[in-house]
């Protein structure tokens, strides 16, 4: 029975006791020692027992690596008192006799006396093997193990100097390389089982070492969340053909979170900004454009300050780092954006979106009404609007952003994507919109007092398309349409009626009187469906009315004739008189 002290991360201090056997080591389900460590692959390591307690250790093709002495190591031979490293976790193989809870050889001040033992008894043992000569190998064996002593032997001196270096945290001239660690634990080279952790859209398929996509819009999610909360995240990755792939992290907490999208990896490396003190985990997406594939993708961490709230106005906040924003009111968010090719900036009326190249924006915010040249829309998911001419954010405290020209959006469940070719400014100055609101609102009450509902309803239009900033007048404004078209309902069923009547009667006279009051209604109800109908209904009336003046005088032509055929059996002379004109 061997046993193995954790000596870092969140399990620091627990111990691991092993019998004979093979064992995988990390942070998987699924393996046979779990290792929680932000450095720690999925499969990390492999350790064999023997019956005779020895144990030999075998790295699983870990991205971070693990270290024995100071040196990556593949394979080999773990003593008893000594370390090794997975990645930066260290771990101890316990000697027979040795109590839990001794200081790190990397961590400590000065090393302890029983690692540098097992140090030097290392160094000793391999120098009595390469002078006794004998036993497996013969000659090479001797150069072999001669080689190792060498190595042993620096070793051994380069870590029981006084001043020690850390391999990962000491500077100064000095310092060895830092370990770079792949904060996505090696999921990025999608090879062997790691398709399972990936979420991919459709037509997106990995194919060996490779993500590939036939082209369009698409996104691939990365399932697992790391319980990390770096303030620089550097994502890298191999793009081939014309694929365009931007990383997009969701970072956050129990109870929030926020999307922050990088540029396009064709550029090389993409380094993120983050507000690192708000959030304790990340998770990784990748939006995807075009046909071709991506390959090793890899995520590095680094510290700093990280991002911070900048106070932009009266009760308002915006955090902002390239295409990405959180705009912070009073009672919460107020409004998202994530994306890529431009940068937000401050406005004395807000904030202003500026272009650069290929950019596009996902937009996401609550009660939000897409502006076109007719009425205003809900944005609900699954639309598509050809030309919108801006976008109204309503609530509490409303804002807006016009387009200079209309642009076409796209609304799905992760909100409203815009591919912007001009700056747009997000305007949260609404003193005129209200004010203009307010004007309108005043014409509709008064028109409506008056009867005059061709005005209401075009300052209702007025108002609901280009300045739907209040609900409350809107929800009032629609009140006051809908009151005057139920009157013109009512008119025109009565006035249907009375044409049918007329019709029926074949009275010209009364048609026409019904003529005249259509063609009033239509005239007061403009652009509505009453109007329609209205119209609809003074063609018909025309063309009775003319069916009926044409009977009419084909009657009287026919009442002529027989007259004049009466006069010329009775009255031959007065009848050709008659025809004659009469003189």
């Amino acid at each position: 029975m061997i046993r193995i002290e954790i000596l870092s991360g969140q399990d620091a201090g627990r111990l691991v006791e092993l019998g004979p056997g093979t064992y995988t080591l990390g942070r998987r389900e699924g393996v046979d020692v779990f290792v929680q460590g932000d450095a720690v692959s999925g499969k990390h390591l492999e350790l064999t027992v023997s019956e005779s307690g020895t144990v030999h250790f075998r790295d699983l093709g870990s991205t971070n690596g693990t270290w024995s002495g100071g040196i990556k190591a593949e394979d080999g031979e773990w003593f008893l008192g000594t370390e090794l490293k997975l990645g930066n976790l260290g771990i101890r193989l316990l000697a027979d006799g040795e109590a839990p809870g001794g200081a790190s050889t990397s961590e400590a001040t000065e090393p302890s006396d029983s690692s540098s033992q097992s140090d030097a008894a290392i160094h000793n043992r391999a120098v009595r093997e390469v002078l006794e000569g004998g036993g497996r190998g013969g000659s090479w064996m001797m150069w072999l193990l001669l080689a190792i002593v060498v190595l042993a032997g620096g070793a051994y001196w380069f870590f029981n100097q006084t001043e020690e270096i850390d391999l990962a945290t000491s500077e100064g001239p000095r310092r060895a390389a830092v370990v770079q660690l792949d904060a996505i634990e090696d999921l990025g080279h999608f090879e062997g089982d790691v398709a399972d952790s990936w979420k991919l859209g459709k037509g997106l398929e990995i194919v060996g070492d490779e993500l590939r996509s036939p082209g369009g819009f698409r996104t691939a999610e990365l399932l697992p969340r790391f319980e990390s909360a770096p303030c620089r995240i550097r994502v890298e990755g191999q793009l081939k053909g014309d694929l365009q792939a931007w990383p997009v992290l969701t970072c956050g907490t129990e109870d929030s979170s926020i999307i922050w999208a990088g540029d396009s990896l064709s550029k090389g490396g993409v380094e993120l900004e983050l507000p690192c003190e708000d959030f304790e985990w990340f998770q990784l997406q990748l939006q995807l454009k075009g046909s071709g594939s991506l390959s090793s993708l890899r995520v590095t961490t680094e510290g700093g300050e990280g991002l911070s709230f900048e106070k932009v106005g009266s009760g308002r906040k915006v955090l902002q780092y390239g295409a990405n924003v959180v705009l912070q009111g009073l009672s919460g968010r107020i409004f998202e954006a994530y994306g890529s090719g431009g940068k937000w900036k401050s406005d004395p009326k807000g904030i202003l979106f500026e272009t650069a190249g290929q950019s596009w924006l996902r937009v996401t915010g609550s009660n939000v009404l897409i502006l076109t040249e007719q009425e205003p829309i809900p944005a609900i998911t699954g639309m598509d609007i050809a030309e919108a001419t801006g976008l109204l954010f309503r609530g509490e405290r409303p804002f807006w952003i016009s387009f200079e020209s209309p642009m076409g959006l796209s609304v799905s469940s992760a909100g409203i994507l815009l591919q912007p070719t001009q700056p747009f400014l997000l305007d949260w100055d609404i003193t005129y919109p209200l004010g203009e609101a307010s004007r309108l609102l005043s014409d509709i009450e008064r028109s409506s007092r008056q009867g005059d509902t061709a005005t209401l309803l075009r300052a209702t239009q007025e108002l609901l398309h280009h300045w739907p900033f209040d609900e409350e007048k809107v929800a009032l404004a629609e009140t006051k349409r809908a009151e005057a078209i139920d009157w013109g309902r009512n008119q025109l069923a009565s006035l249907e009626t009375a044409a049918a009547e007329a019709v029926f009667l074949a009275s010209a006279d009364e048609m026409h009187r019904v003529h005249e009051e259509a063609a009033k209604l239509a005239k007061a109800l403009p652009g509505t469906q009453v109007e329609a109908e209205a119209q609809a209904m003074i063609q018909v009336l025309d063309y009775e009315i003319s069916k009926v003046l044409q009977e009419e005088e084909t009657d009287r032509v026919l009442y002529n004739e027989r007259l004049l055929g009466g006069l010329k059996r009775s009255y031959p002379y007065l009848a050709t008189w008659l025809e004659e004109g009469g003189e």
